[in-house]
């Protein structure tokens, strides 16, 4: 009787130690997967800049002349106001008709000149403030400048000749940090002796009024239109010299493998891959790929 118990017991326990062998075995085989998140390259380029000072200029200006030595009598305009070709801006006595006026002549009409506006554009000087004035014949009343014809003069280096040549398109960034886009459209005949740069002008096309004289940056992208490969600089992985660049590469839809990249022009978001050619749909893990081995076991996630 003793031995049978014995014997159960001795089954019993083994049948224990197995099941727990393997669950233990079946544990072990359960390996953990870094969680990753992935992109795909783009076609493009990153914009090369050579960043060039520039100032805005008015050609083209309007000095409004007095046409008659006398009195200037009515003053329309202010500093900044726009007007429109064959605005009144001014009114003008001779010093004859302003003297009779003062005296009380009987006469009851009493002539005078107004000026008109010879084109539609903005007050950007105003030497008549208030009324009245005497002022001499083609004596300066006011300057008109048209907004649409600002203009950025800039000195470029003689060796980027080609990129500034008549045609050619550049951003105008202002002290605000806004920015236009403008295009080359003349190159002046004569370089400045110290610095060996050429004297260009582009015509800029505002959404409103900017000050003559304004210091401005002028950026002229150098890549050209060489559509290359991009990816995020997530993407970027390298070793501590920053000597040698990889990205992980998905395969299978769940494995990792490290891909040798060489790297082109960069900015702070993104970088030019020029070697190897990836194919469009290829992922490339953008988020969980730092400290990754070669063929690591991953787990995708949106």
């Amino acid at each position: 009787m003793k031995n049978k118990i014995l014997i159960l017991l001795f089954i019993g326990s083994w049948v224990f130690t197995s099941c727990k062998t393997r669950q233990a075995g079946n544990e072990a085989t359960v390996i953990s997967k870094a969680l990753v998140k992935t992109t795909t390259v783009r076609k493009g380029s990153i914009h090369d800049y050579l960043i060039l000072t520039g100032k805005t200029i008015y050609l083209n200006k309007s000095n409004i002349m007095a046409p008659v030595t006398g009195y200037v009598t009515k003053v329309n305009v202010k500093p900044g106001s726009s007007v429109d070709k064959d605005d009144i801006l001014f009114e003008i006595m001779t010093q004859e008709t302003y003297t009779l006026k003062n005296k009380g002549s009987f006469i009851k009409d009493y002539q005078s000149t107004a000026v008109l506006s010879p084109v539609t554009g903005i007050v950007n000087r105003l030497d008549i403030v208030k009324s009245p004035v005497f002022v001499d014949k083609n004596s300066t009343l006011c300057s008109i400048v048209d907004i649409n014809d600002l203009q950025v003069e800039t000195e470029v280096p003689f060796e980027y000749e080609r990129l500034a040549t008549p045609g050619k398109s550049c951003l105008i960034q202002l002290p605000d940090n806004s920015e236009y886009q403008a295009v080359f459209y003349k190159v002046l005949p004569e370089m400045n002796l110290k610095s060996q740069t050429m004297r260009v002008l582009a015509r800029i096309q505002p959404r409103s009024l900017i000050p003559e004289k304004m210091i401005v940056q002028v950026l002229i992208d150098k890549s050209g239109k060489t559509e290359r490969q991009i990816l995020p600089k997530s993407c970027i992985l390298s070793d501590v010299l920053m000597k040698e660049f990889w990205v992980m590469k998905i395969i299978n839809d769940s494995t990792a493998v490290k891909i040798p990249v060489k790297l082109g022009r960069q900015n702070h978001n993104e970088a030019e891959i020029i070697e190897p050619a990836f194919n469009e749909g290829d992922n490339i893990i953008s988020e969980g790929g730092y400290g990754l081995a070669d063929t690591s076991l991953v787990e995708i996630v949106r």
